[in-house]
């Protein structure tokens, strides 16, 4: 299997976004809600921009890879039409830490991590499901 590397990950802290109006006590958030099946999933969608507030193209293609070399944990890398492409997003949702190639790459389990491209600009999109007070927690 090819093996790549991680570089300049931008991790994404989302940790919650609740309601206290609509749907009171419900919470999204960006990474224990990834789905491997559907994109966008629920009020997340994740893909890229070829600019700022330009239009959204979905990540579409799911690979799987597992730690190098060999090593415990994988990741789910989600993207336009596989790895090589520039913007990316990857979830651990194994309960190993995933490490990269490089040192300093791991992905602890429960991690969403999205890589920017250059120029493309990786995306993690949250649509509110109906009007309401939310509030970010990040």
């Amino acid at each position: 299997m090819k093996r790549h590397k991680l570089f300049a990950l931008t991790v994404l802290m989302v940790g919650a976004i609740s309601s206290s109006r609509v749907q009171a006590g419900s919470t999204y958030n960006a990474a224990s809600d990834f789905s491997t099946s559907s994109n966008p999933n629920g009020v997340w969608s994740y893909g890229q921009e070829a600019t700022l507030s330009g239009p959204l193209t979905l990540f579409t293609t799911l690979q799987t890879f597992t730690g190098n070399p060999s090593g415990p944990g994988t990741i789910d890398v989600l993207t336009v039409s596989g790895y090589d492409q520039l913007a990316a997003l990857f979830y651990n949702g194994s309960s190993a830490t995933y490490e990269g190639g490089d040192p300093g790459t791991g992905i602890a389990p429960g991690v969403l991590a999205l890589e920017a491209g250059n120029p493309d600009y990786g995306v993690t999109r949250f649509t509110a499901p109906s009007a309401g007070v939310y509030n970010i927690d990040t």
